[in-house]
């Protein structure tokens, strides 16, 4: 399996990782990367939506057999 990169020192192999762990690298990487983490918030927070949209797109193309179904409950929860 490829791995997925959360940083861009760190490799994360799927299913290796508790989520506490997880949760604990992300909070890392919003610290340290508040810049960047502010302006994808403010992209898809916009009134018209189109930064939503925009994101919802590139998932479908990227992941064409997760279903819009799948997302939309995910964003829900």
């Amino acid at each position: 399996m490829k791995s997925r990169r959360l940083h861009h020192n760190m490799k994360i192999k799927p299913r290796t990782i508790k989520h506490e762990k997880f949760k604990e690298m992300v909070k890392e990487w919003l610290d340290t990367h508040r810049e960047e983490y502010c302006a994808f918030a403010e992209e898809v927070s916009r009134r018209d939506r189109s930064g939503f949209i925009q994101i919802f797109e590139y998932a479908q193309l990227a992941a064409p057999g997760y279903g819009v179904s799948s997302f939309l409950v995910g964003i829900c929860i």
